[in-house]
């Protein structure tokens, strides 16, 4: 299958780097329509497998972060607001968090949504970052990249894999994006600027449309983009990446507050304590001196507001713990559980403090209450079986995350490689086979998931039920394989066959090396 859209165009598109003047027209909100030209030319099965694809080579180039809670956190808080999407991907939506500074964002063919920390830990409250979300997602739903490439059937061919290879040039070194967008602009330039005009403010009308019937102040899109702004002070060099990928006008600014100003109801979210609570763990574990950090939060007194004053003591007891001093954490997390005894992230937090003052008992008490009260937060079981693993207890950390998988059949690849660590330590060496296969396999890395099952079945015993259950899950992966392979032109160039000049690169582990588990024991990134 062969796209005629240029590299440099798609780079555009998926970062929104072309520029846009300030008098462009308010843009129709529309949904589009299955058989139209945007369905020909990319169909949303396409756009599916290239964004499984970007997936893939954005664990092995990015530095994706590998924080259990603040990953459950950005997720849960994007599946909330796709929830009010007139349309989804055929894969859902998937949320990630990119491990850097930068104050960006990116948004993805097929749902797959990053959020930079940068951009986090720069909101000053739930409803600005929900915003940021709320924008992409619109990109997402009003399928935009597709369209775009029906907008410019014109332009020079290019396969799935180079569009691939483009997206990729502008995640991991925006100065070759941007690069390849300035020699590939060429004669269709005001065409592609008028065209990103219109989309970019269609995903703010309808990113504030979602925020508002997610129940948020939809104010907080304009709000997050006037403070990156006021910080821009007028020099491009200083602006905030996300300004440069995503700019911004008066005009623009001015019709998102106006559209705000209309969605706005009484009772609507502004912030919450978990937002709070996951920004101070963020700038904790960023700390390059945590006794500085711990200096200054302490010198700011007590905050008016309730949620940052918890998410103050949260931080402070989070450097509490990394300074080894876990009974002061202790206290300061009780005192903060006084007012928000259900909390998932306190509870948790109280857990991490009672491991590192050696009393595991107070630990799985505070396990068992978050398990109960947040049955679907897979945190909580990735924490639990990780204290009985240093026990020495890798069966009953099994049983734990077996129950959890049973319980929720969209258990993500995490939960699934811990349960296969856990069942090879405890001897079981099939069921460990098992679970890392379903691990690749929801990581849409099917070659490894077969490895793993064929070595299953090297030890399983004959005409076992284990034998007989590993070989049907083998052949699904295979059919599911050959599927992919016989549907899919990326394949080649995603094995290497292409090469791209993305500048210097960070290799990252596959999920077959632990994940650091925050809390009580100093860990390295890679």
């Amino acid at each position: 299958m062969r796209l005629r859209l240029p590299i440099a165009l798609l780079c555009t598109l998926l970062l929104a780097l072309a520029p846009f003047a300030d008098n462009s027209p308010r843009a129709e909100v529309r949904l589009p329509q299955l058989g139209e030209p945007a369905d020909r030319v990319l169909s949303p099965r396409d756009e599916a497998r290239v964004g499984r694809h970007l997936l893939i080579h954005a664990r092995r180039t990015l530095d994706i972060d590998r924080d259990p809670q603040l990953t459950f956190y950005v997720d849960s808080l994007g599946q909330r607001l796709a929830a009010q999407t007139d349309s989804r991907p055929m894969d859902g939506y998937t949320f990630f968090v990119i491990h850097e500074n930068r104050i960006n964002a990116l948004a993805a063919p097929g749902g797959y949504i990053g959020m930079y920390t940068g951009l986090i830990s720069e909101a000053g409250n739930e409803t600005q970052l929900a915003g940021v979300l709320a924008h992409e997602i619109a990109h997402v739903s009003q399928r935009h990249i597709a369209r775009a490439i029906a907008d410019q059937q014109q332009a020079a061919p290019a396969s799935l894999a180079q569009i691939v290879a483009g997206i990729l040039i502008g995640t991991v070194n925006p100065q070759a994006g941007q690069a390849a967008i300035v020699t590939g602009i060429g004669r269709q330039a005001q065409r592609q600027i008028d065209f990103t005009r219109s989309i970019e403010r269609e995903a703010d009308q309808i990113g504030i449309r979602i925020l508002a019937d997610a129940g948020f102040d939809p104010e907080g899109m304009a709000e997050f983009f006037e403070i990156l702004m006021r910080q821009e002070m007028g020099a491009i060099d200083a602006a905030p990446e996300y300004l440069r990928t995503h700019p911004l006008s008066a005009n623009r600014l001015a019709e998102s507050r106006d559209r705000a100003r209309e969605l706005s109801r009484e009772g609507q979210r502004r912030d919450s304590l978990d937002f709070q609570l996951m920004r101070a763990r963020l700038l904790s574990a960023r700390a390059s001196d945590p006794g500085v950090l711990f200096n200054r939060w302490s010198e700011q007194g007590v905050q008016d507001d309730a949620y940052r004053e918890s998410g103050r003591q949260y931080g402070l007891a989070l450097l509490d713990l990394a300074r080894d001093r876990p009974g002061p954490a202790a206290d300061r997390i009780a005192r903060v559980r006084g007012q928000h005894r259900d909390n998932l992230y306190l509870l948790l937090a109280a857990a991490d403090a009672a491991r590192a003052m050696g009393d595991p008992e107070s630990a799985q008490d505070y396990f068992r209450q978050a398990a109960d009260l947040h049955p679907s937060a897979w945190p909580v079981p990735l924490a639990h079986a990780e204290m009985l693993r240093e026990q020495d207890e890798p069966a009953r950390a099994a049983g734990i995350l077996t129950r959890f998988t049973r319980e929720n059949r969209n258990a993500p690849a995490d939960v699934w490689h811990a349960l296969g660590r856990a069942q090879e330590e405890a001897g079981n060496s099939v069921a460990s086979r098992e679970a890392l296969a379903e691990s690749y396999v929801r990581q849409h890395r099917y070659d490894h998931a077969a490895r793993q099952l064929e070595l299953g079945l090297d030890t399983a015993e004959p005409g076992s039920n284990a034998e007989h259950r590993l070989r049907a899950r083998l052949n699904d992966v295979r059919s599911q394989q050959r599927g992919r392979l016989a549907e899919d032109p990326l394949t080649d160039g995603l094995q290497g066959n292409f090469q791209i000049d993305q500048g210097p690169q960070r290799v990252l582990p596959d999920l077959d090396r632990p994940a650091p588990i925050p809390g009580t024991t100093a860990t390295t990134r890679n």
